[in-house]
């Protein structure tokens, strides 16, 4: 079984974490890192290509926020900015992730924003 870790700019601290090195000999093979939010991760581009220069599989999620009174209003539009910043794809990369953990984003009926998120993903790729 692969074990790796979820991070963002605000749950680890370059400063104060253990090298990239150190994170795959402690037995981790992957990264997950959050590219957006209300906003870019400001960790996100820089860290990049460290985890793969270290041997570390990588991918890249959106935590998407409906309702939002930032100029990310619409699930599109922060999806938009989402796949913008995302890199290239090189194999061995994850594919790109929808991270949904909003109790808003999670109604009963199939046209709710969830699903539009998805389909906004989908055809995006």
């Amino acid at each position: 079984m692969l074990q790796g870790i979820d991070i963002y700019f605000q749950n680890l601290d370059d400063a104060q974490a253990p090298s990239w090195a150190a994170i795959r000999q402690a037995g981790f093979s992957f990264v997950f890192q959050k590219a957006s939010e209300w906003q870019q991760d400001p960790s996100f581009l820089p860290r990049w290509p460290d985890f793969k220069a270290n041997g570390l599989l990588r991918g890249a999620y959106h935590l998407p926020r409906p309702n939002s009174d930032t100029n990310y209003v619409t699930v599109d539009a922060q999806l938009a900015t989402f796949l913008q910043l995302c890199p290239r794809l090189v194999p061995g990369d994850f594919g790109p992730v929808l991270d949904l953990e909003d109790r808003l984003f999670y109604k009963d009926d199939t046209k709710g924003p969830q699903n539009a998120a998805t389909d906004t993903l989908r055809h995006a790729l």
